[in-house]
């Protein structure tokens, strides 16, 4: 990840609320000096009404001929 090595990232995996919620209240992770990298699983298409509205219109937007 853009140059990080072991000793400067570290890399987190969370697949629900429950660890999401420990992952953020984990002082390891909280105070650590490295860069931290969380890839989050969600359901497919979960995401706050605003985003999806804004990926269509960019969707739209890309489709149009010139």
């Amino acid at each position: 990840m853009f140059g990080a090595t072991p000793e400067t990232a570290k890399t987190y995996q969370v697949k629900t609320k429950e660890e999401v919620n420990a992952l953020f209240s984990d002082s390891e992770f909280t105070d650590s000096d490295k860069l931290r990298f969380v890839e989050l699983y969600m359901p497919k298409e979960d995401a706050p009404l605003a985003l999806k509205m804004t990926a269509e219109a960019s969707a739209k937007n890309n489709a149009k001929v010139e």
